[in-house]
């Protein structure tokens, strides 16, 4: 059985079809974005999210990737990664790092931004993935602090440029 995918036009009426797909949606949402709304069709970290998720997800909830490819500027935006507690372990999040980097292939590169609290947790997983990182702590607008990570299939460098990484082919 195949992974659903949801676009960000119909994310709205996938949500809304059920209490089950709300909430679980709402819930990795605000495990992977501390201060995120409990508005996902407005909060601005997530409106504009395509969505990959377990095809029984309507039922029961496994994992889901909350992204947004911004092909102009050759980016892949991580928004939400997250695989709930019970079902860790068994490679789903490997799997959807993986459809990510098949999808960017060489024509960009995918960032992922980890807030402080979840970088010892999540450093390995991702640098075994092929991320790599400055390892600067950012702290943005609101002060919460994060780390970003990145993946290309072309080899990348990365510079601090102020508040920011940037990311540079070689």
């Amino acid at each position: 059985m195949h992974d659903m995918y949801i676009p960000n036009n119909e994310l709205s009426e996938w949500i809304n079809e059920s209490d089950v797909i709300k909430n679980a949606v709402l819930r990795c949402y605000k495990e992977t974005i501390s201060d995120m709304t409990n508005d996902v069709l407005n909060d601005p970290r997530s409106r504009h999210n395509h969505h990959i998720v377990n095809p029984d997800f309507n039922q029961n909830p496994k994992y889901i990737m909350g992204f947004f490819p911004d092909m102009e500027n050759n980016q892949f935006i991580l928004s939400s990664l997250y695989v709930f507690p019970e079902e860790r372990g068994k490679g789903f999040g490997k799997k959807l790092v993986n459809a990510a980097q098949s999808y960017v292939t060489d024509k960009g590169f995918i960032q992922v931004a980890v807030e402080e609290p979840e970088i010892k947790n999540l450093d390995n997983f991702y640098k075994k993935l092929g991320f790599i990182t400055t390892g600067d702590k950012i702290r943005n607008d609101i002060g919460k602090v994060y780390q970003d990570y990145f993946w290309s299939g072309k080899k990348i460098a990365l510079k601090r440029v102020g508040n920011r990484i940037g990311v540079q082919p070689l």
